[in-house]
């Protein structure tokens, strides 16, 4: 599931993606990157202990050395030219969340 907030807007700042149950990978939203920014990932906060997981391509989640992991807060900057080129996924429970923003980069 995707949400962008805010919400009724026609520019987004903050998109969500969310991995509804673990071992049921979501791909990002067909969202355009512009060029000179870049992709902010970032696992918000939950309640228990969760291990989120990125990769370029939904059989690289299943790979420990094809995906980066994530606890809760952490976060990764990605130079890449759109937000579905990232594949989500959790380790364990529900509603894992992760945050999208495109930044400006700064040279």
């Amino acid at each position: 599931m995707t949400t962008c907030y805010p919400p009724n807007q026609p520019s987004w700042r903050v998109i969500a993606v969310r991995v509804a149950t673990a071992g049921q990978p979501v791909q990002g939203p067909n969202r355009p990157i512009p060029d000179g920014f870049t992709l902010s990932v970032r696992m918000r906060r939950h309640s228990s202990v969760r291990t989120g997981y990125i990769a370029p391509a939904r059989v690289d989640l299943q790979e420990s050395l094809a995906r980066a992991e994530f606890r809760d807060n952490d976060s990764i900057e990605l130079q890449i030219t759109n937000m579905n080129l990232c594949w989500f996924d959790a380790s364990t429970g529900t509603n894992t969340d992760f945050e999208l923003v495109a930044e400006q980069a700064f040279s």
